[in-house]
């Protein structure tokens, strides 16, 4: 049934013009129309259509076809905010913010409700084509210009390695510099969504583990959401957002960084 709804949708006739044809399994795809049509949705309609049952595709199996994804991730790019830079962009800066700030951001994304993430979750979606839960460089690299907010641009290696925070042009892509879910919904969701006061206080407060008020640099240091750290990078995060010097980070702080560039 979606095979000949997509069919008429393009051509704007029905595939099988009799109860014969419907039979053999018998359509056309030819003439000047078809001549334009994009060689994977062709590939598509055709598994949609196959009269052979076990060849055809199941319902699960459409969903992740490759042309499905990338027709998905673009259109939900194509609407989001003129504000935005597009996806390579988002990516690149969020990788460039440092350890704290993208963990702080991970653990508001976390609690976020399904309705405020739904739109990045979709394009996550759209662009882990093998389903292992990453998006890769070969993920967007194979998703296309258009998908990640390069318009009609030929998207380049570069550009791909420069998003995933690898600098060096010889340094292979390798799974951990690959963005998990929560990491690419931190990097692509609106900010403004994790910068409410409220998500800021709850966020603070998966922190601020014995509810003092203050984030101190034990509480940093324990391992819980930010890893293991240095003593000079633990020091590095308190002198950029303890602003009083008193080797605390309370919740004016923590938002002053939190809404700094």
């Amino acid at each position: 049934s979606c095979g000949v709804i997509l069919y008429f949708l393009f051509c704007g006739e029905l595939p099988f013009k009799d109860e014969e044809a419907t039979k053999k399994g018998q359509y056309k795809v030819s003439g000047p129309l078809w001549d334009k049509a994009d060689s994977h949705m062709l590939t598509f309609l055709s598994m949609l259509l196959c009269k052979r049952s076990g060849l055809r595709y199941s319902a699960r199996r459409a969903l992740r076809d490759d042309w499905l994804r990338l027709r998905s991730a673009s259109r939900s790019f194509s609407t989001k905010d003129s504000k935005r830079k597009g996806l390579l962009e988002d990516l690149r800066s969020f990788r460039a913010l440092n350890k704290f700030k993208r963990a702080v951001i991970c653990t508001a994304v976390s609690m976020l409700p399904e309705q405020e993430i739904a739109e990045s979750r979709n394009i996550f979606m759209s662009l882990d084509a093998d389903g292992d839960g990453m998006v890769s460089a070969q993920d967007l690299k194979k998703a296309g210009s258009l998908a990640v907010g390069f318009e009609d641009q030929v998207l380049s290696s570069r550009q791909v390695r420069q998003a995933c925070g690898v600098t060096d042009k010889f340094e292979s892509f390798v799974s951990t510099r690959a963005f998990g879910y929560t990491e690419f919904l931190a990097a692509t969701i609106d900010p403004d969504v994790y910068l409410d006061n409220k998500v800021l206080q709850a966020t603070f407060s998966c922190f601020d583990r014995d509810a003092d008020g203050d984030i101190s640099l034990s509480e940093l240091s324990n391992g819980h959401l930010l890893g293991a750290l240095s003593m000079e990078e633990l020091h590095e995060i308190m002198a950029w957002c303890d602003l009083d010097g008193n080797m605390q980070i309370d919740f004016p702080e923590f938002e002053a960084m939190m809404r700094s560039a």
